[in-house]
């Protein structure tokens, strides 16, 4: 960064500002800092506001358009000087595009990952991540009230779409997800394709401490 911060500002000495309950530090955008706790756990929270735009949705929908992957044409752009030929393509490539199936899908991945997602642990799970229990083969886990979770595939790759993320995995994971998603209480131990319990164990620590997951009072 330092070739984007004023020369004034990398001369500057650091100033050491210590917090206690109840104070709040603003720094401007682009503020450079470094964040620690002392005695006891803190939380740094960074809040920014991305807007979703359509450069968002015109990205993924090239992602999903197999044809741009193709080389461009012999002779594109010869002599250093865009050819008629050229702008031609150019102009029915974005035609296409506007035509594509895979419009409409773009938008809704879109307006789901900026616009109706959130990304903040639910269910105040932030208060308690230290103490989390660790999840072992015979812990009976549960979805967590209040959280919605959906199985999608790519291909041969289950994905489990919550708010504010995806997670992909092996596709010996897709029984793991679906039994997340049921909702109803259940065991790493018990699932029916015998995934390898190590990851999977893994995994379901990580959706513990998102407070996707969370331990199940009882045995269904």
């Amino acid at each position: 960064m330092v070739d984007a911060l004023p020369r004034a500002f990398i001369k500057a000495e650091p100033e050491d500002v210590t917090l206690t309950p109840g104070d709040l530090l603003y720094l401007p955008r682009g503020f450079v800092h470094e964040a620690a706790s002392q005695q006891s756990s803190s939380l740094h929270l960074t809040l920014s506001v991305q807007a979703a735009t359509w450069a968002n949705v015109i990205e993924r929908l090239i992602e999903q358009e197999p044809g741009l992957g193709e080389p461009l044409p012999a002779g594109f752009c010869k002599g250093a000087v865009p050819q008629t030929s050229d702008t031609a393509a150019l102009a029915g490539i974005v035609a296409s595009l506007a035509q594509s199936p895979g419009l409409n899908r773009a938008m809704i991945e879109i307006f789901n990952r900026n616009l109706l997602d959130g990304d903040m642990p639910a269910n105040g799970q932030l208060a308690w991540l230290e103490t989390e229990p660790k999840v072992e083969p015979d812990s009976w886990l549960v979805l967590a009230d209040g959280v919605s979770a959906q199985l999608e595939r790519e291909g041969d790759v289950p994905v489990l779409r919550v708010p504010g993320a995806a997670y992909r995995a092996d596709p010996r994971a897709a029984g793991f997800f679906g039994a997340v998603c049921a909702g109803r209480p259940f065991r790493l131990r018990d699932l029916d394709d015998g995934p390898n319990l190590l990851p999977m164990s893994e995994l379901a620590q990580r959706l513990m401490t998102r407070g996707i997951l969370t331990m199940a009072v009882k045995a269904p």
